[in-house]
């Protein structure tokens, strides 16, 4: 991350008034103003549950947090040596402006095992999935090459083809997330770009028997470069559009997916 270089001194004012006196005139006294330098807060990406805030210059507007499930470093999300290695921190740590990087591998919404467990985009977070993990540019990236897989499968025990992709639902076993991705009154700057969706099982009850992949409410999140693959839902296995939700797709794949009464993709 690039820092703007902090002030290194403070700024002094000086006024010179000369009195305008017949005769000899007589300087008035120097007046001197000094201004402090500005403190300006610094929010460093926090993917270890602490909240860490430092008095230093501001980061650009926009922050790039980077994860990367394989990442040894310091795991504080500033680059690809110290990413997160869980989606869900970045998620918790990202603000309205903030781009998520995400390397190849597999990411569940959760550590543990509670079927609701769901990766909920944020009004003005991006995320980009597809990157080696070495790239030092967005437009570096190949998301067809690097497979970046949001799944359900929070204990791993579904059946699955290359990259921990579900190409048949009857091979989704024991706990998976209800809904994988939820869009909750989200506008068109939430962003997901790049990942592959699967091993979502809507099964529930309520609004948890739609949208195995993707459930959204009253939102309007733009998708570009995903695909959906092997989601299960009652209604809508891939994704389900509730409350006037009206997302925008561009280059987005449903595969394979299925539902138990209708619209096994969308």
């Amino acid at each position: 991350m690039n820092l703007r270089k902090p002030f290194s001194r403070l700024i002094v004012l000086t006024l010179l008034l000369p009195a305008l006196l017949t005769g000899n005139p007589t300087p008035m006294q120097a007046a001197s103003a000094t201004l402090d330098a500005p403190t300006m807060a610094h929010k460093t990406p926090d993917c270890t549950g602490a909240n860490l805030t430092q008095a230093e210059p501001a980061l650009p507007d926009q922050a790039r947090i980077y994860v990367d499930h394989d990442a040894t470093g310091a795991n504080n999300g500033a680059s690809w040596s110290d990413a997160c290695t869980d989606l869900q921190d970045a998620l918790d740590a990202a603000t309205g402006g903030d781009e998520i990087l995400v390397a190849e591998g597999i990411y569940t919404p959760t550590a543990g095992i509670t079927r609701t467990a769901t990766f909920t985009l944020v009004n003005g977070v991006a995320l980009y999935g597809g990157f080696a993990g070495t790239e030092t540019a967005r437009d570096q990236r190949d998301w067809e090459a690097h497979v970046t897989v949001l799944s359900g499968d929070l204990d791993g025990s579904d059946t699955t083809g290359a990259n921990g992709v579900v190409t048949n639902t009857t091979n989704i076993t024991g706990s998976n997330a209800y809904h994988v991705v939820t869009g909750g009154g989200v506008t068109e700057t939430a962003v997901l770009d790049g990942f592959t969706v699967t091993g979502g099982q809507a099964n529930g009850r309520a609004s948890y028997d739609n949208g195995g992949g993707m459930y959204n409410a009253d939102s309007s999140p733009t998708l570009t470069n995903v695909t959906f693959s092997g989601n299960y839902a009652r209604d809508g296995g891939g994704m389900c559009n509730e409350d006037n939700s009206n997302p925008t797709l561009t280059n987005v794949t449903f595969s394979n997916n299925t539902a138990g009464q209708r619209r096994r993709d969308v």
